[in-house]
């Protein structure tokens, strides 16, 4: 017996229009703010290459940027480090008591410790300096909107450093870690990649990561930036 089927007509338009409705709802929202025409001609000409992302507003003041976060409700906020009116770390506080759900960037052209210590407590999710190449951006908005954290090394690295070099971590840090662990830390701080530290120490990358999952349960934190506010907390950078 032979079996008969029907074929429907396939409105090839329509299809097409759910795909592109679907690729866009999983777009990127990306809000900048500078006060520079300069520089936000060269952010939206970098990031309006991306395909996953979507530029949806530009603030050219701190106030302006509060306002256009609790109004477009960005995925990602990408914020210059100074503003006439607020600077970056005071509309980190602001959108903080808000309750956003925006991740935020900060672009600046040089923090110190301080200020990348206080950015990070204030809920920063990435740091870039404004000389790192261009494809970095993107990479950051990304992995800062996937949950994950994007630091510049170079500040991130003296801010470890400065922790480490204090009398009073050392001995704080020293009592609770073993002499491995202390070690581990220490080339983790310095920039070496697990891989890189596990050759040093002649051991093997798992091990790395267990020597670092330890120094943090031990010490109550959850990874680097942890860390790295603890030791503002206690007054030890």
């Amino acid at each position: 017996m032979t079996r008969m089927y029907t074929t429907l007509p396939v409105d090839r338009s329509t299809a097409r229009m759910a795909v592109l409705t679907t690729f866009r709802s999983k777009r990127i929202r990306v809000l900048t703010a500078a006060n520079s025409t300069l520089l936000q001609r060269g952010i939206q000409s970098i990031l309006g290459e991306e395909e996953d992302i979507e530029l949806v507003g530009h603030a050219t003041s701190g106030n302006e940027a509060l306002k256009l976060i609790r109004e477009l409700r960005p995925d990602v906020a990408v914020l210059n480090f100074n503003f006439p009116d607020r600077d970056a770390l005071q509309v980190l506080e602001l959108v903080r008591r808000t309750n956003s759900k925006t991740r935020t960037v900060i672009l600046a052209a040089r923090m110190n410790e301080g200020q990348f210590l206080r950015a990070v407590e204030l809920g920063a999710r990435g740091v870039l300096l404004k000389e790192m190449p261009a494809p970095m951006l993107a990479r950051c908005i990304r992995k800062v909107h996937a949950g994950d954290e994007f630091f510049e090394k170079d500040v991130l690295h003296r801010s470890f450093g400065k922790l480490l070099r204090s009398a009073g971590a050392e001995r704080e840090v020293a009592e609770l870690l073993t002499s491995r662990e202390l070690a581990t830390v220490r080339l983790a701080v310095g920039g070496l990649s697990n891989k890189q530290i596990a050759k040093k120490l002649s051991i093997s990358e798992g091990t790395v990561k267990m020597h670092l999952h330890r120094s943090y349960e031990k010490l109550g934190l959850h990874g680097r930036m942890h860390l790295l506010l603890y030791a503002q907390r206690e007054g030890l950078v």
